[in-house]
Parts: C-alpha cells; structure tokens; sequence
C-alpha cells in the first residue's frame, strides 16, 4: 500500500543546541531590557524576570502546535486569561517591540514572524501562571490517561477513556479524536482518523485525498492507513512532557488538532467519509429518538460502545455490526426487515 508521505509536523525548536539556546537568551534579554523601559508595557511583566521567561521556554516550547502559515501573517492573539489580557495598542507595541528585539539579536527577516509569535504565547502562559495559581502544571509523574480525560471533561469537552486507556474526545472539539499518554517515553500524542464508509471509496480516491489534504494543510502531515472497513485517513502530533504539562496549553494544543482535523475533512466534497450516522437516518427517513413507520427500527445514538477499534460499528439488539459503510448498512437494513416479514 502507498502512503501518503507523513512525518512528525516540523517544529521549530528554540533551543536546540547550545548556540541557538545562547542565541534566544540574548534575543530575550534584549527584548526584556526594552519592555523595561517602556512606561506602557513593563508593568506587565512585573515578577517576571529572564530567568523565569527562559526557563519556561524551555519547559513548554513543545505544546506550541503548529499553525498555517496565515496565522503567522495575522495580528496575534491573546491566549492569556481575560482578567490579564492587554489592551490592543499597548499589545501591538509588545509585537512591535519583541520583532525588533530579535532582529538585533541576529535573527532573519524570514524567521521572526514564526519566532515572535511562538515566543509570545509561551510568554503569556508564563503570565498566566504568574498572575494565577490556580492554573495547574502537572508533574510528569502526575500525568495519566485519566487526568487528561478529566481536563476535557472540566472544560466542557466531552471525553471518555477506551478500554485500551486512550481518551476520545467528542463534543465541544471541531472533530472527535484521541489522545494517548505514553508514560515510559513521556509523550502525549494527538491521533485523528476517518474512516471511509463506501466500498466505492477506493484506496486510489483515498490516497488522491490525502494528498490534497497535505497540499492545502501544510503544518499537519496526513497519511492512508488500511482498516477492514477500507481506508482510512490518519493524523497525529506528539507532544513531550519531560518537564511537565501545562495544562491551559495541552487545552489550546487538543482543540487545534482537532481543529486542523475538521479543516481536512472539510475538503471532503465527494463525501467520501460521509458520517455513517446522516446515511442511516436518509435510509431510514428518521432522526435520533425516532421509530420508522413500521415500527420495526428505533434510531439511537450512544457515546459509546466499547470497540472503537471496530468503528464505525452499531448495535442491532444484542448484535455488533462492524465496520459499517453505507453498503453493509443496506444489507442490514434489508436483513432485518426481511426477518419481520418473514415471522408475519
């Protein structure tokens, strides 16, 4: 099978090797030293120091996702809390004042609107956590599947943890998907599939998707992977957290992954991976909570069945169905209808 080429999504790390690390530490003081003697910005960043900014540079540079290349030609925003947020002009200034500091800290025209905007928004975490001590950061050793289904769930995300310890999230993301803690490497990693649900969606119409998906979204790598049901199309990020999770930033990283996910099946003008659910309510000309007409199917959605693995699946009474496409959910529908008449 060919797939479409996927790799980890490039990130650009700040401190990579003791030269670029020096690098960014004379950017930052620069940058520092100006926000100082500035009347309208320093106040921000009172209790702040160099050390502090570094330090959480170097902690969290990784739950910074990455972002289309438009994001990077926009005005930033704010990811601070509101209660903490700065006024618009004075913001701009900090823009205005933390590109010019990495220009004289020898950094090019072409890298600073990437650098700036990574650097602000680990600055205003680093606010956050200043301004707030409610805001948590987990230990490493605190981290598990468990603890990151309950942060979705507490910000109004639905999630629940698999059998095999996965949390999928649902509701309240732009599109379902899991996540994975990897405790022995210290990773969490972002994984989104869809499945296609007509055997008329041919691996070569899969595969011919996928590339337009890594065409159009550049900062998320896409590939084809083969399941019983037909192909499917994978995503993931990775994430390390050898020195902790930032949890406001594991949130801001969940929701754009699934974000960029939603963006990719946006493109899906031939449907290929329809939603399996909108076909059985067309066959059936009924919504959710509803009976057909002779009353032989009631239309029932769950949050969960238990074997996602198996998906997308249904339960026809006590019987799983596997692995559906919109040819087997016929199939079905004409079994159990071929039953009733059978016993009357």
């Amino acid at each position: 099978m060919q797939n479409c080429h996927f790799e980890e999504s490039y990130r650009m790390q700040l401190m990579d090797t003791p030269d670029n690390k020096e690098k960014l530490v004379d950017a930052i003081k620069i940058f520092y030293d100006n926000v100082m003697e500035q009347k309208d910005l320093r106040h921000f960043f009172f209790g702040m120091n160099i050390e502090k900014l570094v330090k959480d540079i170097e902690l969290y540079q990784d739950f910074f996702m990455p972002k289309p290349d438009r994001y990077f030609r926009e005005t930033f925003s704010q990811t601070a809390p509101s209660a903490i947020q700065i006024k618009a002009p004075q913001f701009d200034e900090l823009q205005i004042t933390l590109q010019t500091s990495l220009r004289s800290g020898g950094y090019l025209k072409t890298q600073i609107p990437v650098l700036s905007a990574k650097l602000l928004e680990l600055f205003e975490e680093s606010r956050a956590q200043k301004a707030d001590e409610n805001i948590k950061v987990w230990k490493p050793l605190e981290v598990t599947n468990q603890l990151v289904c309950d942060l979705y769930n507490v910000n109004r995300t639905d999630a629940r943890l698999e059998k095999n310890g996965d949390v999928y999230g649902s509701r309240g993301f732009f599109y379902p998907f899991w996540t994975r803690v990897t405790n022995d490497t210290r990773k969490i990693i972002f994984i989104g599939q869809a499945f296609s649900t007509s055997v008329n969606a041919s691996l070569i119409s899969v595969e011919a998707f996928c590339k337009l998906v890594n065409d159009k979204v550049t900062h998320q790598k896409f590939q084809v992977r083969e399941s019983p049901s037909g192909p499917v199309l994978f995503a993931r990020q990775t994430i390390s957290y050898l020195h902790g999770v930032p949890t406001r930033m594991l949130m801001r990283a969940a929701k754009l992954f699934s974000a960029t996910f939603e963006s990719a099946m946006n493109m899906d003008n031939d449907k290929i991976f329809k939603n399996i659910i909108t076909y059985i309510q067309t066959q059936l000309g009924i919504k959710p909570g509803e009976t057909t007409k002779d009353g032989i199917f009631t239309l029932k959605l769950v949050e969960c069945l238990g074997a996602c693995g198996y998906a997308p699946m249904m339960q026809v009474g006590k019987i799983y169905r596997e692995h559906l496409t919109k040819e087997k959910v016929d199939a079905i529908i004409a079994e159990y209808r071929m039953q009733v008449a059978a016993q009357n």
